[in-house]
């Protein structure tokens, strides 16, 4: 630690993550919840895009190194961890890929669980409307993250936020 302590630097980036259509949130076939519910389960892997956007990052990252005269340059890849959320397979049996840990320590290292209540104004094409309300639905609305088909290259958190208060501040107003 004395070796290194005030001499090390991490450096990530935040890509764009494109929409996988086998990322779903559905309900588990097995594990149910106190009143015998099947509980929430996410399937997420990456797209290849974010294993080749990873790749072509390097040498900027390591240029980035390079000019705040760093002495050694040690990439960690792939950086694009999967999520720490276990998945089940074909035969349901709970599975973990490379990068998987339980527990994990991180809480879902670098992704952001996003999509599957696409916001529109065609119920046919849409789960909830403008205001995160669900179509046909007077009472129950969405604001998070899943309103949003992908996150952008940047932290979704404040945008998260934004559409919370714009969605509360629609109830209010509506009641």
């Amino acid at each position: 630690m004395r070796s290194t302590f005030g001499r090390f630097q991490f450096l990530g980036m935040i890509g764009q993550d494109p929409p996988v259509r086998t990322n779903v949130v559905d309900l588990d076939p097995i594990v149910k919840d106190v009143f015998g519910q099947p509980v929430a389960r996410i399937t997420y892997a990456h797209h290849a895009n974010d294993y080749a956007v990873q790749t072509a990052m390097i040498p900027w990252l390591e240029a980035i190194f390079g000019g705040m005269g760093a002495t050694s340059f040690q990439p960690v890849v792939p950086f694009a961890v999967p999520t720490g959320i276990p998945q089940l397979g074909k035969t349901d049996a709970h599975r973990r890929g490379v990068g998987r840990q339980f527990p994990n320590p991180i809480g879902g290292a670098v992704n952001h669980q996003m999509g599957t209540m696409r916001m529109g104004h065609d119920p046919d094409s849409s789960v909830i409307n403008a205001d995160g309300r669900f179509h046909g639905i007077p009472n129950l609305y969405v604001a998070d993250g899943s309103a949003l088909p992908t996150s952008g290259g940047y932290n979704p958190t404040l945008t998260i936020q934004a559409l919370a208060w714009r969605t509360a501040a629609r109830i209010a107003r509506a009641s």
